[in-house]
């Protein structure tokens, strides 16, 4: 930021003045309800040299309609008598301005005056080539004894590198940016300021030039013998770097920019805990780097901020800063930052670009202001109060006048940081210092990690800043844990509260806590017994402690304390036919060990039969399928007998029925008994309802998830797999980019509005595939099974993953060749159908001709089954969209072709035949859902392209399967600079459960949708007049929702008794003496 008197080239400004007169327009942008609206005041002209400069700068901002003031309350750290130099407050650290006297503050002066008019005081530190590190021109730097004490802490030019002195870097005498003794003298002065003053946040001049940057920016002063804790002592020692690096060294580079970063992170935990400032919330900002070239891309890298280690996007993107105000002086580069700032680098934070006014005219800083409310951007500031405007000839009329005629019309407040606010934020910082035991020494280079949120680097004080942790505001637990090679790390339970800062300081080397048990297992033995078994990992116990839980995650009940080295445990007098859920945790002097993984079990079922899972009620559309299911516990063997309104039904004697063409006639009540040697039970009523004419659907989107929003749901091809569960009603998410173990997560969705409400158990997930675990899905009876994807099945097994539920570790349901390695590659479709013995996996690869179907005796283990189609087929016809219904029939579609065909599969034969196809489609359609109930078939499409309208949710109403019809069409939402990802690897899933539909395009983020279904209005299809005063009819919809009236006169209608037998409803008309009656249904 410019920090002297201007003299710029006459000849120049007027040129940028007709390329301004060339592109820009008055933008007539109305003013926002809130808006940061401020000035930078610098230490070189007026401002609050005194209580007359206070006063009349802030009546002057005050009659601009502007909220806030930057003022550099110091420029220089020293003390040379100039009122440019030393601090503009009274301060303890440096030696003060002569602007401060006894009787006057001017930093107090200004807060005073400016909270008194509703202006906001901002204090910038630093200043041009040295940014926040500048101290003197002179050495040693007049006034300050700390710093002409300290010679270690400065730098050197490249070419003086620990030299034994420090020498000029662009004509200023700078601190090291990596040395933490200079790191803490900076800090000093900010706690210094928020401690003593209620200034409204903290400024940085982060201006590097090319000068210093070229000369070599951050290379110590003196030697690492003499001094080690330099930056590039600090590099050396924790990269193993040997000599000294050429300025351009990426490795290098990238670690003073960790540097800078350090600083950055730091002083925003540090701002934030300092909880008596009366104006708290304070914003913590950077006057950053915005030179040319300007961006063409959100690419941050290798612009010349990210070069100079100024990453200010990165600042943002990890929420060490709450706003950059870029110096977008430029007239030729201002949209481009201003556009490239809105659309890529906010990362839920704010961007206020700066103006240069003293190069521009009123009108252009007009222009650029209404610019910035036009792409969104919440606010400005103009460089400066002290010179806005003054170098044009001739001088044009006050800007401040000017601005609340013409821009800052109204008078607002400052906007919001919802991230700082507990009510709407939904992050929070985790913060302390690592400290090694053994020595009494804070530890540099420490790796922090907080379950569930960043893993961090501790800086040369031993700080750790892991910002964006998921809070909320009644407090969240997350686990932290702090290591380095070669010591006994720590983990200690954090509470993050949302928008606010907690302190948990660690120690490594300390004794640590026992190692927590794992592999704990928990076998039935009767139905009162339960056995468990584990793996005792730690060499420091004094016992072990068994807990137990009636649902999965907990909460759990001690309910034994066992000696050291146990590893066995029965849990007697437990209830028949009940699962149980238990952790084993290890103990000793120091505390407890974390609870090893969950095991579950279920007592022996009591052996009479009994109905643990009732049929459900089904509603469908004449000529459609309806399936009921129930499940039961007995002894085996088991036999099921179904009943139509009473009636048994000849052969239907299987846990499922399934009627494939519903007539009206099907309509009634359907049960089953089911028997064993012991008794038998019946299950209750499931209600069949049969339309005879198809209800309207429509669908609504009720949740997205936009890539790049969230760790776990990104644009790099990482996430193919999703589902919905049918038990719970959670969407199952499948991410290689968010890790829970290794590179890999399964995040658990609240199905109604996409919110994350867990993750799933990975334990034992793991194998050589190409990918660990790519597909899921879940049978009805809400037990989930997952595919790992192999392209050398071979020597790579496919594997079957199966979780009883949500909160279970997986078990593995099936491991090997599906075809006896004839076909490499598995698992890029999956899918699956049933419940319990009953349940059907079908499996295909993008270079197999085939399918394979996967079923079960038992319900825990699958036996794999080549399905060979009736006429071959090219590698991968069955490997994008492929879906599974009922016992026979599975529905594929491949990109490229514009139909779905529905396979008809025979086990015995190991062969499959396909019917008529289901076209046209849209032939970039990928995963497919067929919901049967509504005659809907579902499809990601994708195009490959980066236009939004290529990647989409489409879904076909497929009731007329020779001429499908859309229904509806929902892109998933652009991200970045407004465009979607192409998918060169066609991945996608989707899911329905009749109700809703969940869709993944792999690279593009999630899209659900609602299924809303109107019935028809009711309506008499059939009449009939019999005797005794009967009438017959049949209706379009089930009467259960209306009732029949009768009239003479179609003035009085009377209500008639209705009866049904089989689909055909009767009343009796009382009235007989009348020429003519008429009939209707009434809602």
């Amino acid at each position: 930021m410019p920090n002297s008197f201007l003299v710029r080239n006459v000849r120049m400004r007027i040129r940028c003045l007709v390329i301004m007169a060339g592109l820009w327009f008055v933008l007539a942008i109305s003013s926002p309800a809130q808006e940061f609206r401020a000035a930078w005041a610098d230490v070189f002209h007026v401002g609050m040299g005194s209580q007359t400069e206070v006063n009349n700068m802030v009546a002057t901002l005050v009659s601009g309609h502007y909220n806030a003031v930057i003022v550099q309350v110091v420029g220089y750290m020293d003390g040379i008598g100039v009122n440019s130099h030393g601090a503009h407050w009274k301060s303890n650290i440096l030696p003060w301005s002569p602007r401060v006297t006894a009787g006057f503050d001017p930093l107090a002066a200004l807060c005073a005056q400016a909270h008194a008019n509703g202006i906001e005081v901002h204090a910038w530190l630093g200043g041009s080539a040295g940014a926040m590190y500048r101290v003197s021109t002179a050495w040693p730097p007049a006034g300050n004894a700390t710093l002409t004490a300290h010679p270690e802490w400065f730098i050197a030019p490249l070419a003086n590198s620990e030299g034994g002195a420090p020498v000029l870097v662009d004509g200023n005498y700078d601190l090291d940016m990596g040395s933490p003794d200079a790191q803490e003298y900076i800090v000093s002065i900010v706690r210094e300021l928020v401690t003593n003053y209620p200034i409204d946040g903290i400024n940085w001049d982060d201006e590097l030039n090319n000068a210093g940057y070229a000369a070599g920016f951050g290379y110590p002063a003196l030697s690492q013998t003499n001094y080690p804790n330099s930056g590039l002592g600090r590099y050396r020692r924790n990269t193993g770097y040997v000599g000294t690096p050429p300025n351009t060294d990426t490795a290098w580079s990238n670690y003073r920019r960790r540097f800078k970063n350090e600083l950055m992170a730091r002083v925003q935990a540090e701002i934030q805990s300092i909880k008596t400032n009366p104006r708290q919330p304070l914003r913590h900002t950077s006057a950053a780097l915005a030179y040319s070239p300007y961006p063409t891309s959100c690419t941050f890298a290798g612009l010349v901020p990210y070069t100079y280690f100024c990453d200010w996007a990165g600042m943002l993107q990890n929420g060490w800063l709450d706003a950059v105000i870029p110096q977008t002086y430029s007239l030729g580069t201002f949209t481009n930052w201003a556009n490239f700032s809105a659309s890529c680098w906010q990362y839920n934070r704010q961007i206020f670009p700066g103006i240069g006014a003293y190069l521009n005219t009123n009108a252009s800083i007009a222009n650029m202001i209404g610019y910035t409310r036009s792409i969104g951007l919440k606010g400005n500031a103009i460089y400066s109060y002290g010179v806005p405007h003054t170098n044009f000839v001739p001088a044009e009329s006050d800007w401040w006048a000017y601005a609340a005629a013409n821009v800052y019309t109204n008078i607002v407040s400052t906007p919001p940081m919802p991230w700082r606010n507990p009510a709407t934020a939904t992050e929070g910082i985790v913060w302390g210092r690592v400290k090694d035991n053994n020595t009494g020494l804070y530890v540099d280079d420490a790796t922090v990690t907080v379950a569930g949120g960043p893993t961090v680097k501790t800086d040369g004080n031993g700080y750790y800043i892991a910002t964006l942790v998921p809070a909320t505001a009644g407090g969240t637990a997350h686990s932290v844990t702090a290591s380095k090679t070669g010591n006994v790390l720590q983990t200690t339970n954090a509470i993050a509260l949302a928008g606010d800062i907690v302190r948990y300081d660690l120690l490594l080397n300390i004794v640590p806590r026992p190692a927590a048990p794992s592999g704990l297992t928990a076998t039935a033995l009767s139905i009162s017994q339960i056995k468990l078994t584990w793996t005792d990992n730690a060499t420091n116990e004094t016992g072990f402690v068994v807990a137990r839980g009636t649902a999965s995650g907990g909460p759990y009940t001690d309910i034994a304390t066992l000696a050291p080295n146990s590893v066995v445990y029965t849990n007697n007098g437990l209830t028949s036919a009940t699962t149980y859920y238990y952790v084993v945790r290890a103990t000793n002097a120091v505390g407890a060990s974390t609870n090893s993984a969950q095991a579950s079990a279920s007592t022996f079922v009591n052996p009479f039969p009994a109905i643990t899972g009732q049929p459900q009620n089904q509603t469908v559309v004449i000529s459609n399928s309806a399936t009921f299911s129930v499940t039961a516990s007995g002894a085996a063997p088991l036999s099921y007998q179904w009943r139509f309104n009473g009636i048994a039904i000849s052969g239907a004697n299987s846990s499922s029925l399934t009627l494939n063409s519903a007539q009206y006639s099907n309509g009634g009540n359907y049960s089953v008994t089911v028997s064993n040697t012991l008794g038998s039970v019946l299950s209750s009523n499931a209600t069949l309802t049969v339309l005879t004419a198809r209800p309207t659907i429509q669908l609504t989107n009720i949740w997205n998830i936009q890539a790049g929003s969230r760790t776990y749901v990104t644009s790099g091809n990482t996430e193919r797999g999703i589902c919905i569960n049918p038990l719970t009603g959670h969407v199952l998410l499948v991410s290689r980019s968010a890790q829970i173990s290794g590179a890999l997560g399964v995040f658990v969705l609240d199905g109604n509005t996409g919110a994350q409400v867990g993750t799933m158990n990975l334990t034992g997930v793991s194998s050589s595939a190409t990918f660990v675990l790519n597909k899921i899905d879940a049978a009805a009876d809400g037990v989930i099974y997952g595919g790992n994807l192999t392209t050398a099945s071979g020597t790579s097994p496919f594997i079957i993953y199966r979780w009883s539920s949500e909160g279970t570790a997986p078990t593995v349901a099936y491991s090997g060749a599906p075809d006896s390695g004839t076909t490499a590659r598995w698992g890029d479709s999956f899918s699956v159908t049933g419940a319990g013995v009953n349940t059907r996996i079908v499996v295909s690869g993008s270079s197999a001709t085939n399918a394979v179907l996967f079923t079960t005796s038992d319900g825990t283990n699958f036996i794999a089954t080549v399905i060979n189609p009736a006429a071959p087929v090219a590698a991968g016809e069955f490997s994008r969209g492929l879906h599974l219904l009922g016992t026979n029939t599975f529905y594929t579609k491949n990109p490229g072709f514009n139909a779905c065909k529905p396979y008809n599969y025979n086990v015995a034969a190991n062969s499959a035949s396909t019917s008529s196809d289901i076209a046209p489609l849209d032939t970039s359609m990928l995963a497919i859902s067929v919901v049967t109930n509504y005659s809907l078939i579902a499809g990601v499409v994708d195009d490959n392209s980066i236009n939004t309208s290529g990647h989409s949710v489409k879904v076909y109403d497929i009731s007329a399967p020779a001429s499908p019809v859309v229904v509806s069409n929902f892109n998933f939402l652009a991200f970045g600079s407004g465009t979607n990802s192409s998918n060169s690897n066609f991945g996608a899933g989707i899911d329905s459960d009749g109700t809703r539909i969940v869709a993944l395009d792999t690279q593009n983020g999630v899209v659900a949708l609602q299924i809303l279904v109107n019935n028809p209005p009711p309506r008499i299809n059939a009449f009939a007049v019999l005797p005794a005063n009967r009438r017959q009819f049949q209706l379009n919809v089930d009467p259960g929702t209306f009732v029949v009236q009768g009239s003479s006169d179609f003035s009085n209608w009377l209500d008639l008794v209705v009866t049904r037998t089989n689909g055909i409803f009767e009343v009796i008309d009382p009235v007989t003496n009348s020429p003519t009656r008429f009939y209707r249904t009434k809602n």
